[in-house]
């Protein structure tokens, strides 16, 4: 993919810019939603290495969150949103709109997590 090439390319140019795997990783989770069984999973896999590759540079552990909340893993999914809301790279408003967190927003520990940080 013409785009993947690009990421690519601004990482050798500057591996340690957060955006640019972050920017990947986004648009690698947006292909595995579009895509079923092992092709999706290998995305989300490459996805969560972009996640955190950017966390290691300065970025936001928000996005990695969201992934795994859609893939499902919720210990990991808390962990990280835990991480990007004491961390105040995101609020709480914005993650109760999110749809990616839909699955969550009846869970106990979801809530509890929320509540933790409203003001």
């Amino acid at each position: 993919m013409q785009a993947f090439e690009k990421y690519e390319k601004a990482i050798e140019i500057k591996p340690d810019v957060h955006e640019a795997f972050n920017n990947w990783g986004i648009s690698l989770g947006r292909l595995a939603g579009t895509k079923e069984g092992k092709a999706a999973e290998a995305l989300y896999k490459e996805a969560i290495e972009k996640y955190k590759k950017a966390i290691e540079n300065g970025g936001s552990s928000y996005n990695l969150s969201c992934i795994y909340a859609l893939k499902g893993e919720k210990e990991n999914a808390l962990h990280y949103l835990n991480m990007s809301l004491s961390n105040r790279e995101i609020d709480v408003d914005f993650v109760n709109k999110d749809e990616d967190w839909e699955a969550y927003w009846d869970d106990v520990e979801f809530i509890a997590l929320i509540n933790k940080y409203k003001k």
